[in-house]
């Protein structure tokens, strides 16, 4: 037989717990008394280690979930940058070609692809150079990196030859990039088709040298009749410089003796 129970305060008010057990081997009864608090001391001990442990775990539990959460977010938004470099990469106009430190090709966009012809399979891996055409290759050995070498950036008009063959002018920007030991990884090149404006650009070079070749004075205003250009043979005819007039409303040119109803029918005519 054996059991516990709790006895009522005595005189001291301290409440007591009484343990018992009979022995079958001699008629004998143990009885063990201790306070209530003897008692439930280890109990309590353990319950407060528990406690702290518990506590200790949850602490450690919820710093390790605000770095998780830290870390969750900052790749997030890590991923959102690289989605939006991507995006910027393949939308450019500009065609742009990303190379290796000895301008072996790593990557281009759309853009490069319908100027040159080329695809992005037949050009990564190949080394940029084979781009360029025969009246640029000096230049990329001399001045471009030179200034490369001691500057890091380089802009400038080259020539590059097309799949078909066809060579085009490109104005190019190649930028050198580097690493966070200062270490030369890739150069990012942007450049820009200017075909059209070098066709518009020769254009006009011979209309000037037409404008300056002919023996009649030729003044040109804009629409407020400003004076834009004037030729040679108008400097020699009135003897203004050029510079004395450029600028100059073209109605100051014109004498007292000038036909005013003349000059009023002329320009209704001209606006037409």
């Amino acid at each position: 037989l054996a059991g516990t129970a709790h006895l009522p305060p005595s005189v001291d008010q301290a409440a007591r717990i009484v343990s018992y057990r009979s022995l079958s081997v001699v008629p004998i009864r143990v009885h063990v008394v201790l306070s209530a608090s003897d008692y439930l001391a280890d109990w309590r001990r353990e319950r407060r280690v528990v406690a702290m442990a518990s506590t200790g775990f949850l602490l450690l539990y919820g710093a390790g979930l605000v770095l998780v959460l830290r870390n969750l977010a900052a790749t997030r938004r890590a991923r959102q940058r690289t989605d939006l470099l991507a995006s910027a990469f393949q939308r450019s106009a500009e065609s742009l070609v990303l190379t290796d430190a000895d301008y072996v090709i790593v990557e281009v966009n759309p853009a490069f692809e319908r100027i040159s012809g080329y695809t992005a399979a037949e050009v990564v891996g190949r080394n940029g150079r084979f781009l360029r055409a025969e009246r640029s290759a000096l230049l990329e050995q001399t001045d471009m990196g030179r200034v490369l070498r001691t500057e890091g950036r380089w802009t400038g008009e080259v020539w590059n030859r097309g799949k078909d063959g066809r060579e085009y002018p490109l104005w190019l920007t190649i930028s050198a990039a580097h690493d966070d030991a200062g270490q030369l990884v890739h150069y990012i090149c942007s450049s820009t088709d200017i075909t059209e404006h070098k066709r518009v650009a020769d254009r006009l070079a011979v209309s000037y040298h037409a404008l300056h070749a002919i023996s009649q004075g030729v003044v040109i205003t804009d629409a407020q009749e400003n004076i834009t250009e004037v030729n040679a043979a108008f400097c020699q005819i009135t003897g203004y410089l050029e510079a004395d007039i450029l600028g100059r409303n073209c109605r100051f040119l014109q004498g007292p003796d000038t036909d005013r109803t003349e000059v009023a029918a002329m320009r209704l005519a001209i606006a037409g």
